[in-house]
């Protein structure tokens, strides 16, 4: 299930909880002897009374927590359930009210790991995004430099180096992948999975990539280079039509 989503359940199911809880306190304070012992610090009693009393909290708590869940939708329905999303999967109600019959005080902590879980992820994020940037900066560098060099009248002897490239598709069946060099330099194409190779001189290049991947649920394609380069990849696109891209890598 997405992050997004058990959030989403955590801060509903938490709700709940809280809302059972003020009402297992009105219970209590209208009928006392359900509020246990008093003062706290008095040891409970072990006897068939006190389990009896714990066992009658828990279901006000839980029948509660089941009456409010059923709010949850436009026409209440203890029998129904709650759509997390127009995809997601539908929770019934009393599996709502047995979650929320833990208590606020386990969901709050729970809540709260599943948002540091999210904030790690959205750091891993940003990083990734610098490094890309950092890699398109040398990317930009080098391509001028060679062209500052070949405006000069230099010379760049030709030295060419095997790049692999590999292609997954992944959803269903079909799918194809075109990556394609500029100025002739050469142009793969993939109707599968594979790898194939291709010999590239020795500077920056930008090559394109297009194609159609895979529809469905999970459907997408990953093209992967490696070799003598520098390059952005994994490169990964959903499902669909993928149009035309120009990317950039360097051959060392």
């Amino acid at each position: 299930m997405d992050l997004t989503l058990i959030m989403k359940l955590i801060s509903i199911v938490l709700a709940i909880s809280l809302a059972s809880e003020r009402l297992v306190a009105f219970f209590k304070t209208l009928i006392p002897p359900l509020a246990g012992p008093q003062p706290p610090n008095v040891e409970p009693e072990k006897g068939p009374w006190e389990w009896g009393r714990k066992i009658i909290v828990m279901l006000i708590a839980f029948f509660a927590s089941w009456i409010a869940a059923a709010f949850l939708n436009e026409k209440f329905d203890l029998r129904g359930c709650y759509l997390l999303s127009t995809t997601g999967p539908c929770i019934p109600f009393v599996i709502i009210a047995l979650m929320a019959s833990g208590g606020s005080a386990f969901w709050t902590n729970l809540l709260g790991y599943t948002k540091a879980i999210k904030d790690i992820q959205g750091e891993k994020i940003t990083q990734e995004k610098i490094a890309t940037q950092q890699k398109s900066d040398a990317f930009a560098f080098r391509n001028n430099g060679l062209r500052a060099f070949s405006a000069a009248g230099g010379t760049i002897g030709i030295v060419k180096k095997t790049i692999q490239f590999d292609v997954a598709f992944s959803g269903g069946i079909g799918g194809n992948l075109t990556v394609q060099f500029e100025n002739g330099l050469g142009m793969l194409n993939f109707s599968g999975d594979g790898t194939q190779t291709l010999d590239l001189p020795q500077q920056a290049l930008n090559y394109t990539i297009s194609g159609n991947a895979p529809n469905g649920p999970g459907g997408g394609v990953q093209l992967s280079i490696s070799g003598d380069v520098i390059s952005n990849s994994p490169h990964n696109f959903g499902s669909g039509i993928i149009l035309p891209n120009v990317q950039s890598m360097i051959v060392t």
